[in-house]
């Protein structure tokens, strides 16, 4: 029997379409809201859950759109929003574009991809990230902390070297200021903040959604 060889994206679809059927058909009973009505999960559970969202659509646009498109012949650029420029975008820039969309959805979330050799001066990090981010680069865990210059509460995951064609683009980007990335390095982090140290289970349910629209 021939086995049919179907795109990773597809099993990545088809396998959330069963895990969505699963939870539909089996979700256990509605748990007793109390007396307030509301049931709060910490910010640090948002960060973990829209996190994972996202590094599957990075991890996905990267393998099977940047990659393929590369030895087609495609390109991808900073600049590819000019009228007359025939390209995509780099992963960090759908990151960028995504984190824009989502942020007129809820303004009190941030995201922003940032380092310590970073392409674009404006993302690098400072202040208490900086510690934050050293901490993160030798663990590779991720970091949460409030952040007491924005009194915003802040999560940092790993931004690693997963695919050749992150370390191509920064190892040969004029703007690089560092040449020797390799796979499997820390390059920086995707960084959210949020306004406020909790969530309600509602707000968390929309605010993934949100996510997925925007990206």
């Amino acid at each position: 029997m021939n086995i049919p060889n179907i795109p990773k994206s597809a099993l990545a679809l088809a396998a959330l379409a069963i895990v969505g059927i699963y939870l539909f058909a089996t979700a256990p009973a509605e748990l007793d809201e109390g007396a307030g009505g509301r049931r709060d999960v910490p910010v640090e559970t948002l960060f973990r859950m829209i996190d994972a969202e996202n590094a599957s659509v990075r991890a996905l646009y990267t393998s099977e759109v940047v990659g393929p498109g590369l030895k087609q012949g495609l390109k991808y650029r900073e600049d590819w929003r000019l009228k007359d420029v025939h390209a995509g975008p780099l992963p960090a820039l759908l990151l960028r574009e995504t984190a824009n969309r989502l942020q007129q959805r809820v303004p009190d979330l941030s995201l922003f991809l940032g380092s310590t050799f970073p392409i674009e001066d404006s993302n690098h990090f400072k202040g208490a990230q900086l510690k934050y981010f050293a901490a993160l680069e030798s663990k590779r865990e991720p970091q949460f902390f409030r952040d007491d210059s924005t009194g915003r509460y802040t999560a940092m995951f790993p931004d690693i070297a997963a695919a050749p064609p992150c370390v191509k683009c920064h190892n040969e980007h004029p703007k690089s200021p560092r040449k020797n990335w390799k796979l499997n390095d820390v390059m920086g982090a995707t960084t959210w903040s949020f306004a406020r140290k909790d969530v309600s289970v509602d707000e968390l349910v929309t605010i993934l959604a949100a996510y997925r629209t925007s990206a």
